[in-house]
């Protein structure tokens, strides 16, 4: 990627994208939404650093049982795809919860990430790790009722905290 003119990379860390950086390699609809998902778990409305658990339907995700005992609190599940011509930033939020103040910050209305709803609805059934994986995108109607996207986000990830 150019910016101003200079190179910059981005290698990743997970390895949720390893063929997009190779000679040729490019980042398909799943590598998208992948990347989109760990990026936007990612965010962090303080700048503070935070030790974050990223979970995820991918064996570069998975968590083992010090780390799942280590980060207990689920706080959200982040996905959309951040490369679409009109990105789309979207969280659930489990059950029991009702802010992310680590990427919102104090208001869910200023938030850069849009919060479609529960995950309990929008989501398949959490994994064995507490994971919500194939999170649905979802809109907001003019009379307030929530419409729940068909297509599944397969890069939906998960963070857990201490």
């Amino acid at each position: 990627m150019s910016v101003d003119g200079a190179r910059l990379a981005f290698p990743g860390e997970l390895g949720l994208a390893a063929r997009w950086g190779q000679e040729g390699g490019a980042c398909d609809r799943a590598c998208r939404s992948w990347v989109s998902g760990c990026v936007l778990a990612r965010l962090n409305y303080l700048g503070q650093k935070v030790s974050i658990s990223v979970r995820g339907d991918r064996e570069e995700l998975q968590a083992d049982k010090a780390e799942r005992a280590a980060f207990p609190r689920r706080e959200a599940t982040y996905f959309g795809d951040i490369f679409a011509e009109q990105p789309v930033y979207q969280a659930c939020l489990p059950p029991g919860t009702s802010a992310i103040p680590r990427v919102c910050g104090p208001s869910l209305e200023a938030c850069a990430v849009e919060i479609a709803g529960p995950c309990d609805a929008l989501c398949d059934e959490p994994t064995d790790d507490g994971s919500f994986p194939n999170c649905r995108g979802a809109v907001r109607r003019p009379s307030g009722k929530i419409a729940v996207g068909k297509a599944p986000h397969a890069g939906s990830v998960t963070v857990f905290l201490r």
